[in-house]
């Protein structure tokens, strides 16, 4: 059966921006939900929003779902793609509707732990249920999820003035209609990226491009403005 695609919560993408969610070291599970859970993408964050609604264990599905392994992030064509090994559950008879990613940050869920994204087991309508043989999600060759990574907009430094653009320094983003700061070490995480080098001084004011790049004239020289 076709499930339908992934769909991000929300508040995950604001998560991942400001730290209290890393992509590439977080443990990630799969959990199941059955049908009378309804998602509100925009509206649930939290493990305590939805657990009310996992399927019942003993049905070849432990509470808590599935640790996800093998996480992986391409870059292609300006996205940021994300995605695990193929988890699977052995002889499994339950019946459920919705598959959810969780980044749990202990041993086992608690309550705080934060939602990533969701699937519809069965966009028709109705739920799966399983013979008692293998159940396994087959994510999609493009991956779990996608970023763009120019929907980031770097706009300036903001430890100003006499900035010096480091690992600490704090640049003013955009997302989502949301303004907010972020160190250069949590963007490079987000991009998946390390920083390298020396740190650069540039002057009070100085613009960036989406990338993080300094912008600069037609003579090399660093344009400094007011940000819009």
């Amino acid at each position: 059966m076709t499930a339908g695609p992934f769909t991000e919560y929300a508040s995950a993408s604001l998560a991942v921006v400001n730290g209290s969610m890393t992509l590439g070291s977080a443990q990630f599970v799969m959990v199941l939900l059955s049908s009378a859970y309804v998602p509100n993408f925009a509206v649930d964050a939290a493990w305590s929003d939805v657990m009310a609604n996992e399927i019942a264990p003993g049905v070849g599905y432990a509470a808590g779902g599935t640790a996800l392994t093998e996480f992986a992030a391409t870059v292609s064509n300006g996205a940021l793609s994300i995605s695990f090994a193929n988890p699977t559950w052995t002889n499994f008879s339950g019946t459920f509707k919705y598959g959810v990613i969780v980044r749990r940050a202990g041993a086992m869920l608690v309550p705080s732990d934060l939602l990533l994204c969701a699937f519809d087991a069965d966009p028709g309508g109705g739920s799966l249920t399983g013979n008692g043989e293998a159940l396994t999600i087959q994510f999609a060759p493009a991956g779990v999820l996608a970023y763009m990574l120019g929907g980031l907009g770097v706009t300036y430094v903001t430890n100003l003035p006499g900035a010096v653009l480091s690992s600490s320094a704090r640049l003013a983003v955009s997302q989502g209609g949301s303004d907010f700061t972020i160190s250069l070490a949590s963007l490079a995480s987000y991009l998946g990226l390390a920083i390298h080098g020396q740190t650069v001084a540039l002057p009070a004011g100085t613009l960036f491009d989406e990338l993080g790049n300094p912008l600069r004239d037609e003579a090399g020289n660093v344009i400094v403005g007011t940000p819009t």
